[in-house]
């Protein structure tokens, strides 16, 4: 998690994995490796189930609320797809009627920069209602850069949508996904969901002979920092 992110909410995940939506008992996980070396195989995507009205927020507590609904994860899915990864978030409500959505993608453990990457989804103009939606690309080897990818961000209906050329992006070194969105209201309170590969049920899509890495996962990202 990221440490320049302010929301007191985001404090509770740091605890227990358990306090985020999507958690389970909060365990620790068993650290991935992946390649010929081992009998885990290079990660092609992960499709990642979370209930509906789990939302965490500063004020009502984390796995309380479910509203707005547009930030709340049911379906999230990065898969390979050809020369792309494809990605899409099936929300519980209209993204757009959130105020200032935020959807999050985290490939690997930003603790690994090496091995680690995240895309960032958001209305380029912050807050408007119906604006166009902008994808980040954040990388962490040698100090967080971010660079504006030109790739189409869709919202239509209740889904968010990209598909990101691979040759724009990182290898995808591990199996270690995590989806997360954020809601700031004009009060400045921040409402979030997640739902990793971690601790949530879901659909891992593999295939052999990656480049050897282990890591492990050191908790759920933080959806909610407020776009530059």
């Amino acid at each position: 998690m990221r440490p320049m992110l302010g929301a007191v909410a985001i404090a509770a995940c740091l605890v227990t994995l358990s306090a985020c939506s999507g958690g389970s008992d909060g365990g620790s996980a068993t650290p991935n490796t992946i390649g010929p070396q081992s009998s885990l195989a290079e990660s092609k995507g992960f499709r990642c189930e979370d209930p509906k009205g789990d939302l965490g927020s500063a004020i009502k507590g984390v796995g309380t609320v479910s509203e707005p609904a547009g930030i709340d994860i049911v379906v999230a899915e990065a898969k390979v797809d050809g020369t792309v990864l494809a990605v899409t978030y099936e929300m519980a409500g209209d993204p757009n009627a959130a105020p200032s959505p935020f959807v999050d993608l985290l490939q690997g453990d930003i603790t690994a920069p090496d091995f680690s990457f995240e895309l960032r989804g958001a209305p380029i103009s912050g807050t408007a209602v119906r604006a166009p939606w902008g994808l980040t690309l954040i990388t962490f080897k040698g100090g967080e850069q971010r660079r504006g990818l030109d790739t189409a961000v869709t919202v239509s209906g209740n889904t968010v949508s990209y598909s990101v050329p691979l040759a724009e992006i990182p290898p995808i070194a591990t199996l270690q996904w995590t989806f997360g969105s954020s809601s700031t209201a004009d009060n400045g309170t921040v409402i979030f969901d997640d739902c990793n590969s971690f601790t949530a049920p879901g659909t891992q899509s593999t295939a052999p002979n990656a480049p050897g890495v282990s890591l492990a996962p050191s908790g759920p990202i933080d959806p909610t920092e407020t776009q530059p």
